[in-house]
């Protein structure tokens, strides 16, 4: 049996990054700053939300894929 662990050093994390919650991805433009890219059509963050207030210890780097449209 063989392991590979790979580590990200958060510390030499560049931006702009997705990060992913619970419940909704930001897009941070830097650190603390950023847009809400999902998230529910009746709770805040709503789809656009931006703020320069994101608790970024609270998300995690999001390493699957988002689409965006204009439908």
């Amino acid at each position: 049996m063989k392991s590979v662990v790979n580590k990200v050093d958060l510390k030499s994390e560049t931006y702009p990054v997705v990060k992913a919650s619970l419940d909704h991805l930001v897009l941070f433009t830097s650190p603390g700053s950023g847009v809400c890219l999902n998230g529910d059509s009746k709770n805040w963050p709503f789809v656009g939300s931006y703020s320069e207030a994101w608790s970024e210890s609270l998300y995690t780097v999001f390493t699957g894929s988002v689409t965006l449209s204009n439908d």
